[in-house]
């Protein structure tokens, strides 16, 4: 859903289910009227994938080192800690 249409929603006081960036709230100008509710409505994991058939210059090998990197620093345990319901 848009963030225009967002914004018009809650307006209009309607609850909605918005699976989106919660600090778009800022960007439309109403930090204080959209708050995440819990537990999550559904859970789907997401999963990466780079093409083998195009020359990607090295962008999976890049982005499993980084996130091996983040893992071994602990930025990637931050990361989760920060959204446990996610």
């Amino acid at each position: 859903m848009r963030p225009a249409a967002v914004a018009f929603f809650v307006r209009k006081g309607t609850s909605i289910s918005y699976d989106g960036d919660l600090g778009a709230a800022d960007t439309i100008g109403m930090p204080d009227q959209i708050s995440e509710l819990l537990p999550p409505v559904e859970n789907v994991s997401g999963y990466l994938a780079f093409t083998r058939f195009r020359d990607m210059g090295g962008l999976g090998k890049a982005f499993d080192d980084a996130v091996r990197a983040m893992k071994k620093d602990g930025t990637y345990a931050a990361i989760l800690a920060k959204y446990p319901n996610r």
